[in-house]
């Protein structure tokens, strides 16, 4: 959550993709979780989903996005709820799902993970090159009406393919790297800080989350340092 005192992720489980939920008694502390831990099945993931990659919620928890297979294809799509109760656990039922289809004109890019600017006017997936998988990108979209990915996608009713002629803003995160000597083997997730002037990527393949800071807030166009890593044992 926004105040660092709820702690969300989805994980694997016997029943399925599920959504855990702790709470956190120093904000943004994940040593202070408490013992109670609240988890559900997450909502609108099929048995033939291979897997759900990333989760998010809107600033006020009311809205979540996951990032899942497309009925284990090449594609992508995410899939949007309404939690009765702010970040869950219970996602409640699927409002709509929006395929990401890497096949579509001019975009290869594939999606692993999502985030939105904190009043939900952008959207930022994070994810590869299906023509070039060592090359990682983070891109965005402009929505015109908060948190609403119909902005930016086409057909109607619950089942909605993105738009990605509509025109984004990416960066190649692997040239940024390699241009000062540092390396990038897998990008997971990418999240956003609050004021939007820096983002972060956990690299599961060299075990640690790397920081990279925006001249402009959540804009990609602007120049992209990267601020340092840290080592993460797991």
């Amino acid at each position: 959550s926004p105040n660092g005192t709820t702690l969300v992720f989805n994980t694997d489980s016997p029943t399925g993709d599920s959504v855990v939920k702790q709470t956190l008694s120093t904000a943004f502390d994940i040593s202070t979780a408490g013992s109670t831990v609240s988890d559900s099945v997450m909502s609108g993931v099929a048995s033939n989903d291979e897997s759900v990659y990333d989760l998010t919620f809107s600033t006020d928890g009311s809205k979540s996005f996951a990032i899942t297979d497309f009925n284990g294809s090449y594609d992508r799509k995410v899939i949007y709820c309404e939690p009765s109760t702010a970040f869950g656990p219970d996602l409640g039922t699927v409002v709509n799902e929006y395929r990401y289809s890497i096949y579509s004109t001019p975009s290869d890019l594939f999606p692993n993970s999502i985030d939105f600017k904190t009043d939900g006017t952008k959207v930022f997936f994070g994810g590869y090159d299906r023509n070039n998988s060592s090359d990682l990108y983070v891109w965005s979209y402009t929505l015109s009406n908060a948190f609403d990915l119909s902005d930016i996608s086409t057909g109607t009713g619950s089942n909605r393919n993105v738009d990605v002629s509509m025109g984004t803003n990416k960066i190649n995160l692997t040239s940024l790297l390699n241009a000062k000597n540092l390396k990038i083997n897998s990008l997971d997730s990418v999240k956003f800080s609050s004021d939007g002037k820096t983002f972060y990527i956990l690299d599961s393949v060299l075990k640690n989350i790397r920081s990279f800071a925006l001249s402009i807030a959540w804009d990609l166009t602007s120049t992209v340092t990267s601020s340092g890593s840290q080592k993460i044992s797991v």
